[in-house]
């Protein structure tokens, strides 16, 4: 017997813009063909976190849902505002992403 996994959204109680954005996903946009999106993305969406995993390139992330916000005293740099992305101590520039799915 073949593996096979359902996971069911409610869209009642999912905030609109995660599910626009599930659906983009899965429906394709003028930007993306339609793909199937991996379970920890989906989650990821929808609790809104700062960074997902690119499904295309594993190990890079894809910022969204207002992870960066524009230094007002720097115009054109921004500031990781999300909680679960830090700035590792010891190597500026780098970044630890923490509580993923």
């Amino acid at each position: 017997m073949a593996k096979s996994a359902t996971m069911t959204i409610d869209s009642t109680k999912v905030d609109p813009a995660a599910l626009w954005e599930i659906e983009n996903i899965l429906y394709g946009s003028p930007e993306a063909p339609p793909r199937m999106p991996l379970p920890r993305e989906i989650i990821s969406i929808i609790k809104q976190e700062g960074l997902v995993e690119d499904p295309n390139d594993p190990g890079t992330f894809i910022i969204m849902y207002g992870a960066l916000e524009e230094d007002p005293e720097d115009p054109g740099t921004f500031d990781i505002v999300k909680m679960g992305v830090d700035e590792d101590d010891t190597e500026a520039g780098t970044y630890t992403i923490g509580n993923q799915a």
